[in-house]
Parts: structure tokens; sequence; C-alpha cells
């Protein structure tokens, strides 16, 4: 992407500073209770081990969530788009991929959907998962972009090592965003840009 003057930014796109704080009360919870049923199962019954472990992974999860999710920004001008956490670039050390730029020429179909009329059903422990990450005062729309990977400008991911990703495939990303409607209307006015669709195919997000 060249250096053209943005038409849209958007840092903490799929987290709020409350969101942020809410998750952040959830770590320090995890954290409490590891560390007392870590000590009662040394001093008074070794069975309460194992809500140790499960406030571990608890910790786990919201840290990997957090440092994922409160970095990740959208940039858009009129060659392309860039998803990620773009501030860490100069940084970059190691092979966490965290930073997806594409130019338009390579987008063939772009969506900005609610994030409930996509999602498919899940069940027992992500049901949770997802019910407390409801609780988030996070975004509730998410853009979806499908790229032609063998375009000139095709979708390619920076290397950052600052940010936890699990990856995302190269030929469809994905990214919360806290305000649609402002970008929808940025969308709009690039030349290059397919027209905004209202609905993902069934299970993408």
């Amino acid at each position: 992407m060249s250096g053209a003057d943005p038409v849209y930014t958007e840092k903490h796109s799929p987290l709020s500073w409350t969101g942020m704080i809410l998750g952040l009360l959830y770590l320090t919870a995890g954290a409490a209770v590891t560390l007392v049923t870590f000590v009662l199962s040394l001093t008074d019954n070794k069975a309460i081990f194992p809500l140790t472990i499960a406030a571990l992974w608890w910790e786990l999860f919201w840290l990997r969530y957090l440092r994922r999710a409160w970095p990740t920004g959208i940039w858009v001008n009129e060659t392309g788009i860039r998803i990620g956490d773009a501030r860490a670039l100069p940084y970059a050390t190691s092979d966490s991929q965290t930073v997806f730029t594409c130019s338009w020429t390579a987008v063939r179909r772009i969506v900005l959907t609610d994030r409930s009329q996509s999602r498919g059903p899940v069940k027992g422990i992500a049901t949770w998962l997802r019910w407390l990450l409801e609780l988030l005062p996070r975004s509730r729309a998410v853009l979806v972009i499908y790229a032609d990977r063998a375009a000139p400008g095709g979708p390619r991911a920076e290397l950052v090592d600052n940010v936890f990703s699990p990856g995302t495939p190269p030929a469809r990303w994905m990214a919360s965003t806290r305000r649609p409607k402002a970008l929808r209307a940025a969308l709009a006015q690039v030349p290059d840009c397919p027209p905004v669709e209202d609905q993902a195919a069934p299970g993408v997000l």
C-alpha cells in the first residue's frame, strides 16, 4: 500500500476502553482464584487443585484475547486497506502475523454485517465463553473481506512481535468495527472498493 492519506482510521476496533477494563477484571479475578486455590490445595485439600488448573486456563484465555483484540485497528485509503496492529511493524522480530494489508485491486467482495447474523452454533464451554465475550462492551459489527491471493497487490501478512494471533486465511479477512456506519460511508468514497454488502456467507463469523 502507498502512503496516501487515509480516508478512515479506527484504533482499538474490536474493543473499547470499557471492554478492555472489564477484560482486565476477568483476568485479575482468574489470578486471584488461581492463587487461592493453589494455596488451599497445598495446605488443606489436594482435591482443589483441578480448580487451580481451570483458573489458570481462564487467565491464559483472557490474556491472549486482550493481547490480540486491543491493538487491532483498521486503516483505509484509496489504494487499499490495512487491518491489525500497525504500530508494531517497526519492531517486528518474530513470525507472529498480526497485520494484514491488501490493495483494492485484489478485493473481490466486501461485507459489513452484524456479528449475530452469521455466527454458527456452539456447544459446551464455548457457549459460556461466548456469553462472557458478549458481556464486553465491544464491537457488534464485522467487516469481512474476500481477496484474490493471485491478483497484483494481493493480501499479505506483515510480521510483528508484540501481539498473539492465530492467523487468518489470507483469502478471507475479518475485522470487528465499533463504527460500522462511519466505515461504510468511508468505503463508499473509495473508487476501487467493491460495493459493501450486508450479509456474509452462513457460518463465516
